[in-house]
């Protein structure tokens, strides 16, 4: 599994950034779910960023929700797009 952390990370995620700042674009990156660590995934990308709105459940009229109970969002993930854009002085997470 690190080998192939590290090769996402060095063959797809830094080159696509080098590549996209090349062109003077940014890249943004949601690595939750991805194959390789995290932190360094999420840290590759010039805007690391993630799905979650809020830290509580928010009620929307018309909303029809899974047999499943609701569970609040986890905290963590949304530290997991910070913590290495803060780390590396990114300003936009």
């Amino acid at each position: 599994r690190e080998t192939f952390s590290d090769l996402f990370l060095e063959r797809f995620a830094q080159p696509w950034t080098e590549w996209s700042e090349a062109r003077g674009w940014q890249t943004r990156t949601q690595a939750h779910g991805s194959p390789a660590h995290l932190l360094d995934v999420y840290g590759a990308a010039d805007i690391p960023e993630t799905e979650f709105l809020g830290g509580q459940i928010l009620p929307s009229p018309g909303l029809r929700e899974g047999a499943g109970p609701a569970e609040p969002p986890v905290s963590l993930v949304w530290r997991c797009a910070s913590s290495p854009a803060h780390v590396l002085g990114k300003r936009l997470v």
